[in-house]
């Protein structure tokens, strides 16, 4: 509940604005952002790491000192694993398109501006 409070909270301030890291490759980090962001941000991912952490040490207790001498069902451990693996690679992908979008909307804007500046010039000839 208090990670669902504090992302409404964070996503009612507002960062320094649009442009204000336009010219890096990573504007997300670059941007300043309220406090509340921050927090957010931290508290999700450490919230994430502690729930994958508990199903794993839940599963490896269960195959240590089940009554019934059952282990995890090894379809289970490769569901839990596969469901990982994709959380992660979804994040890092997220942080690897940053770069991308960023250059690309440098490169936009440099095309917006070289166009206003060729309207310009012949405005005044």
């Amino acid at each position: 509940m208090s990670q669902y409070l504090l992302g409404v909270a964070a996503h009612y301030t507002h960062s320094a604005g649009p442009t204000a890291g336009e010219k890096s490759a990573f504007p997300t980090l670059t941007t300043p952002k309220h406090v509340l962001r921050h927090i957010h941000v931290f508290c999700g991912v450490a919230m994430t790491a502690l729930l994958y952490a508990g199903v794993k040490t839940g599963m490896d207790e269960w195959n240590m000192v089940s009554d019934m001498g059952t282990l995890v069902p090894e379809g289970v451990v490769v569901l839990y694993w596969v469901i990982f693996g994709i959380e992660v690679a979804v994040y890092l992908f997220g942080w690897l398109m940053e770069p991308i979008r960023a250059g690309a909307k440098s490169r936009a804007s440099s095309i917006e501006a070289a166009e206003r500046d060729e309207k310009s010039a012949e405005g005044e000839a």
